[in-house]
């Protein structure tokens, strides 16, 4: 039996052993320092940056038909792919573009307030009310609501709500979105929703920096950071959100931060347009369709009868064709060269020639899709897509009924500018409302009601600064620069000279009395034109000037 050879041990040194650790503690201290290195704001790269800011708000997804129609039947659970695939719809889809636009752009955003807690005349001239009226003024001036609030409106139409904070920049109040992917919303409250905030959009996130928001997210990563965090407690009083469950922080309107959501009674967020996302989803197929259609349209083809020889002595014989193959051949090639593409040649015979098309409707498939898609979505639909004219009374209706849309949007931006305003004044509480939509009939209604309540003596100078898109504040100013700092006394006519009594003049017949002139018509006969009137009929009559034909006639 074979001895078995004595197996030395190979022992490592002292030297060889710390040589060993610390080139682990070498490759250790290289890993943490390189990836706090990539984390930090000193190295992040432009490309990163606006990559991250990209992320923010838009992220695309390529779904097919069956993906949408199963999403739409479990809405609750696939929010983010409704919400991206109508982003990335509206980037492929004009029509479904110009509609996303179409609802937000209306908004006028103007703005009126009440007191609340004002219970006698007295106090509006006390120096408390004048004081946190002067904040309101402040607020107001600092904070751009109109841009802001149709950049929000715009967002919460495109993936049905969105988040902010309020930056405090000084001179200036703006929002801050944040992205709506790090965001839950977790509570309500007297003026909306609340919501947390998963802190992993800075921690693991490259290209974002924490210093370009606001400070109270560096507290917020300090609790995470120091260990610092209370057991997660949904209830919390807005004052003390201020739990965590692992990543994800409580947030409160106290420090800024805002959710605008479309749908205020649900708390499952969905676009505006997500009804139709199934139908216009189809929109590629529909126009492939119609590109075959056009092809079809555009295509002949051009058939010979091939002729046979006419007297045969015998009976049935092969190749009793009156052509050989390689002349029918050289006709066929002499023939292709003559014709375009579009054109199908089968053989060409010498005897009968006949050109044969397909017959299509008239009706451009990809147009009447996308038309039926948007006679869905809103109530003008027509005045936006449509070849036909509508009446001025339907017109009208149509209009209306989308700018009863916006209107129930409204409250949601008051209740943001009475939480601030209210946060801010000391005393005196005041209630915000925002009125009125981007159309020209309504400007006009404005006016003619501030004129109708001015004539019995109730001037209302907010509605007087609607009429002209302002609020109270910037309308005040603008009278006030107008009087002291421009020479305008010479251009205002008084109105009272257009309310006196009737002129009474005596003629060779007796007295006749003659009203006098009317701005409103210059001179001309009969009732003053509306523009917000229905009748199509008194709109070509003043085009006409019957009235005036009337005149002359009877005179």
């Amino acid at each position: 039996m074979p001895r078995k050879k004595k197996v030395e041990q190979e022992t490592l040194s002292e030297k060889q052993v710390n040589d060993v650790l610390n080139a682990y503690d070498y490759f250790m201290n290289f890993s943490d320092s390189y990836n706090r290195s990539y984390r930090s704001a000193d190295y992040n790269t432009p490309d990163a940056i606006n990559r991250r800011l990209k992320d923010i708000n838009l992220t695309q997804v390529d779904a097919t038909v069956t993906e949408i129609e199963n999403a739409l039947k479990n809405a609750k659970d696939s929010e983010e792919i409704l919400s991206n695939y109508a982003q990335t719809l509206e980037i492929t889809n004009m029509s479904f573009k110009r509609m996303t636009q179409y609802l937000p752009n209306l908004a006028a955003f103007n703005l009126t307030f009440d007191p609340i807690n004002v219970t006698k005349e007295s106090e509006l001239k006390s120096k408390e009310f004048k004081r946190d009226l002067a904040k309101v003024d402040e607020f107001c001036n600092k904070f751009d609501y109109r841009t802001e609030f149709a950049a929000a409106l715009r967002q919460i139409f495109r993936q049905g709500a969105v988040f902010y904070v309020l930056r405090d920049e000084g001179d200036k109040y703006t929002l801050q979105e944040l992205p709506k992917q790090f965001c839950k919303i977790t509570g309500r409250f007297d003026y909306g929703y609340l919501f947390d905030f998963d802190m992993n959009w800075f921690i693991n996130m490259d290209g974002v920096d924490i210093d370009m928001y606001p400070p109270i997210f560096k507290r917020m990563l300090n609790r995470i950071q120091k260990n610092f965090t209370k057991p997660y407690d949904p209830a919390r009083r807005l004052q003390s959100r201020n739990t965590s469950f692992n990543y994800w922080q409580q947030t409160s309107p106290e420090n800024g931060f805002w959710c605008f959501k479309l749908d205020p009674e649900l708390a499952t967020i969905l676009p505006y347009y997500s009804g139709i996302l199934g139908n216009a989803s189809f929109q590629p197929v529909v126009r492939g369709l119609q590109q075959d259609k056009y092809f079809i349209d555009a295509s002949k083809i051009l058939v010979g009868i091939l002729g046979f020889n006419k007297e045969q002595k015998s009976g049935q014989v092969a190749n009793s064709i009156n052509m050989t193959p390689e002349m029918i051949g050289k006709f066929l090639g002499v023939a292709r060269k003559g014709l375009n593409s579009q054109i199908g040649l089968a053989v060409l015979p010498t005897d009968d020639v006949k050109a044969v098309d397909f017959s299509v409707s008239n009706t451009n498939s990809d147009v009447d899709y996308a038309s039926s898609v948007v006679k869905q979505s809103v109530a003008s639909s027509e005045a936006l897509f449509g070849t036909e004219k509508l009446n001025s009374h339907q017109s009208k209706l149509a209009s209306q009924i989308d700018n009863n849309t916006i209107e129930a949007l409204y409250p949601m931006f008051a209740n943001f500018m009475e939480f601030f305003i209210n946060r801010m004044t000391e005393k005196y509480k005041f209630k915000v409302r925002f009125h009125d939509e981007n159309v020209p009939d309504q400007k006009a209604e404005r006016k003619a009601l501030f004129n109708d309540f001015s004539k019995i003596g109730f001037v209302d100078m907010q509605l007087a600064a609607r009429c002209n898109d302002m609020n109270i504040f910037e309308y005040t100013r603008h009278l006030q620069i107008s009087k002291n700092c421009f020479d305008v006394k010479g251009m205002v006519i008084p109105l009272n000279q257009y309310l006196t009594p009737p002129v009474q003049t005596r003629t060779g017949t007796g007295t006749t009395t003659k009203p006098p002139e009317n701005p409103l018509t210059k001179g001309s006969v009969g009732r003053p034109p509306k523009p917000e009137s229905d009748s199509e009929s008194t709109e070509a009559s003043w085009a006409r000037g019957s009235n005036e034909l009337k005149k002359e006639f009877n005179e």
